[in-house]
């Protein structure tokens, strides 16, 4: 490795694909932030009154939803390739998914 990087264009090279990995990983944590924030709001809730922080609250998961999903399936094919690796990939997510429907205390 010290070898190649020795090579100024490998060098350069090397690091251009980091920089655009990070910025990959970067884009899909920072989708999936606000939805998070959006679901803690939900704890703040503890009377009638406080109906419209649920809707504001799912309001804003449903928009960070619509940023997050493409980011995730854009960066899947990225993590595991494309073809039947992909095809898994996405269908273990989906066993998962569903799996944690039905923990207890998600309904």
């Amino acid at each position: 490795m010290r070898d190649a990087l020795r090579i100024r264009d490998f060098r350069l090279l090397w690091l251009a694909r980091s920089v655009s990995r990070l910025g990959t990983w970067l884009l899909v944590v920072a989708a999936d932030v606000p939805r998070a924030v959006a679901v803690a709001l939900l704890l703040l809730v503890r009377d009638p009154q406080d109906l419209w922080l649920v809707y504001a609250a799912l309001f804003a998961e449903n928009v960070g939803a619509v940023v997050f999903r493409p980011a995730a399936r854009a960066h899947t094919p990225a993590s595991v390739g494309t073809g039947r690796a992909s095809a898994r990939a996405w269908s273990s997510l989906q066993v998962l998914r569903h799996l944690a429907a039905g923990l207890p205390g998600r309904r």
